[in-house]
């Protein structure tokens, strides 16, 4: 049963799962976004208030232009921003993965931009291919419903993706010193959950994300069908709050 509980940047989801009882039979749906909702607004703890399960699938971050811009590559990009100081504005959602991760980026070439508030991606890449903003950084599956008016010129993540392998990676572009961008899902119950339901789900999960048929429906939305075990995930989550954290902690965006 599949209970939507949307609100206060995953407050509202995150208070439904603590209010239930530790018996593996209430879950939560974690994603990356959630880990820079907590290190912006710290309204929940999700290494302490969770008892993770592990990963579900990944979806790769991009970096995105305009379809006709003239602008190919990250160089291009960063060229064009020394050229024009003080004229970049970028989409994302106010304290959210995008936008910190865009900040961090732009502070490792000492340039900055302004960032345009949306409320998802969805909405930032349609400003992006009615040229409203220079640039947005978002989910790479985007490219399919936006088709010919953005384009995406540098894959945020460690490997191509299927979809669009003749786009390079940020690495291979010369950008190795900043995190990846990876839309992963997982799944968590209450803390206090025992080992052993933990481990059950867990074992449950990975033979679900092993049917062909499933993972050709994420190959399909630019997905992949990727596990972990439970302590991965707890890592994966200590490590992107570890530089997201002082730096949401900097920007002061809890409003």
């Amino acid at each position: 049963v599949v209970d939507n509980r949307p609100g206060g940047s995953y407050l509202i989801g995150a208070q439904q799962l603590a209010q239930a009882p530790a018996d593996g039979n209430t879950l939560l749906h974690l994603n990356s976004s959630m880990v820079a909702a907590q290190g912006t607004f710290q309204r929940f703890d999700m290494l302490k208030q969770m008892a993770t399960i592990g990963m579900m699938g990944t979806t790769p971050g991009a970096l995105f232009v305009n379809a006709n811009s003239p602008i190919n590559s990250v160089k291009d990009l960063l060229d064009w921003i020394r050229a024009n100081p003080g004229k970049l504005n970028y989409g994302a959602i106010t304290g959210g993965v995008e936008h910190l991760q865009v900040i961090n980026w732009l502070r490792r070439h000492n340039l900055t931009g302004t960032m345009v508030a949306f409320k998802g991606g969805p909405d930032t890449v349609t400003a992006l291919a009615q040229n409203e903003i220079h640039m947005a950084l978002s989910a790479l599956p985007l490219v399919i419903p936006f088709k010919g008016k953005i384009k995406p010129i540098a894959i945020w993540t460690d490997q191509r993706a299927p979809m669009t392998p003749d786009v390079p990676t940020f690495r291979e572009q010369g950008l190795g010193d900043i995190p990846e961008l990876n839309y992963w899902g997982s799944l968590a119950a209450p803390a206090g959950t025992p080992a052993a339901a933990i481990a059950a789900l867990n074992k449950t999960m990975v033979e679900v994300m092993k049917v062909p048929a499933l993972v050709a429906k994420f190959a399909a939305q630019g997905m992949l069908a990727k596990t972990s075990s439970p302590e991965a995930m707890v890592k994966i989550i200590t490590d992107e709050l570890k530089w997201i954290s002082p730096l949401a902690a900097e920007l002061n965006l809890k409003g």
